[in-house]
């Protein structure tokens, strides 16, 4: 899938990989996603709408479910901008992902003592790296389709990877599974 024309700002492709980093992240480690746009508002020139609910100024136990929840949520927001250096080393500047890496700082505060805070975030880069790395031929296919498409919700973005054929038939798994489901509650 490629975008028409050769009119595509080299910007424009820098903020698909970088949202498209964030989307496949996401969609491989299982956390929940709704869209990805590379359409400017008033915040940012794209973003992933992802991520597990975590409510502000909550504490939150460090049960290993939490913190594999928290680590998930770190690497989805350090994939967009490890998407974008995989992609085009040169585009990245200081400022790109800021809001991306205060996310991971504020998870990092809930669940790290200071002293292994830069040891956290250290090894969470090199597994989301390596995630990107893994994927990035699903990261090239969301991209593209961002590019051509501006909007992906979640089930473009699945059809875009894993086909409409596989989609299609995963539905009809989960409708026959419900109208199971209908059936015994019935009874």
């Amino acid at each position: 899938m490629k975008p028409r024309g050769d009119s595509v700002k080299p910007t424009d492709q820098v903020t698909a990989y970088h949202e498209a980093g964030h989307f496949v992240a996401a969609l491989f480690l299982h956390v929940p996603a709704k869209h990805v746009t590379i359409i400017p508002d008033s915040d940012s020139v794209g973003h992933c709408k992802a991520g597990f609910r975590f409510r502000e100024g909550q504490i939150y136990d460090l049960s290993d479910p939490t913190i594999v929840k928290f680590e998930k949520s770190m690497m989805v927001s350090l994939a967009g901008y490890e998407a974008q250096r995989k992609f085009r080393p040169s585009s990245v500047r200081s400022h790109h992902g800021a809001g991306d890496r205060k996310k991971v700082a504020e998870f990092v505060f809930r669940m790290a003592a200071p002293n292994e805070a830069p040891l956290l975030i250290k090894l969470l880069t090199v597994r989301t790296r390596n995630l990107i790395a893994v994927r990035w031929n699903e990261v090239e296919r969301i991209a593209a389709a961002l590019l051509e498409r501006k909007w992906l919700s979640l089930e473009d973005g699945q059809r875009v990877i894993f086909g409409d054929e596989l989609m299609d038939s995963m539905k009809a798994v989960a409708e026959r599974t419900r109208n199971r489901a209908a059936k015994t509650t019935q009874k």
